[in-house]
């Protein structure tokens, strides 16, 4: 349980918010709102999510079209490896950026948890002057007229408003299609 992992501190600076590996989304989030107000993060439909899982696993969000994909908000992270020592093991805590163990930090972007532990990650969070997001929920598959609604609101998304409109359709059992 990395649950007391939960340390976050924000660099208003570099625009980058540090958190272990326990922070969930709901807690980045109430910390950007406190000290980086206009800071914004991919993230999961679900505040409870994991940071670290969540963007060391690729990190598909609503806010991917504005923000990209989770792991490509990742600059830092604290790994913890495990060596064998004779007979016995032990353990090396590597510091990982793109300048720092490289190749190692590029391996465990998106390729889950067989490198080590991760204890802490470092995110970049985007600035916005504003970010629109809009979700619709279908209770009928087969409406087409909330269909065909959907598509003119998101033909007057790329063709009205700003880059910062994102919009995701869910249709019935948490299927969910965007459009």
């Amino acid at each position: 349980d990395l649950a007391p992992f939960d340390k976050i501190e924000i660099d208003r600076t570099r625009e980058t918010i540090k958190m272990g590996a326990g922070c969930r989304f709901y807690q980045a989030n109430n910390e950007l709102a406190k000290f980086a107000p206009n800071g914004f993060l991919p993230s999961g439909d679900c505040p409870g999510v994991g940071v670290t899982g969540f963007s060391m696993g690729g990190g598909v969000s609503l806010l991917s079209p504005i923000l990209g994909l989770g792991v490509d908000r990742v600059v830092e992270a604290t790994l913890i490896v495990f060596q064998p020592q004779g007979r016995s093991y032990g353990a090396r805590i590597l510091n990982l950026s793109a300048t720092e163990n490289a190749d190692l930090f590029w391996a465990v972007l998106g390729g889950g948890g067989q490198f080590g532990i991760v204890t802490d990650i470092t995110l970049s969070y985007r600035t916005l002057d504003h970010c629109s997001l809009y979700q619709m929920t279908a209770e009928n598959n087969h409406s087409t007229a909330f269909r065909d609604l959907f598509i003119a609101w998101e033909t007057l998304c790329q063709e009205e408003l700003s880059a910062s409109t994102s919009s995701k359709l869910q249709i019935d059992n948490a299927k969910s299609i965007s459009i």
